[in-house]
């Protein structure tokens, strides 16, 4: 792959042409080591835990408001 810039040398415009990867391209084998790609599960904290229970009770305190009506 190459790039053209273009610099200013002497104050004039010249452009140079530049290599940006040279070589043979290796193939990968197999695929790309990225952790579990969203398969993996993050462990129940204690804040998740407490705001579960909080909009249990909530849910709760709704139920028995609506069934007294």
């Amino acid at each position: 792959m190459y790039s053209v810039i273009v610099v200013q040398r002497d104050g004039r415009l010249a452009a140079q042409v530049t290599t940006d990867a040279a070589g043979p391209g290796a193939v990968p084998l197999g695929g790309i080591d990225t952790g579990l790609g969203g398969a993996a599960t993050a462990p129940v904290t204690g804040w998740a835990l407490a705001g579960v229970v909080l909009v249990l009770i909530g849910a709760g305190a709704v139920a028995r408001t609506r069934a007294r009506r």
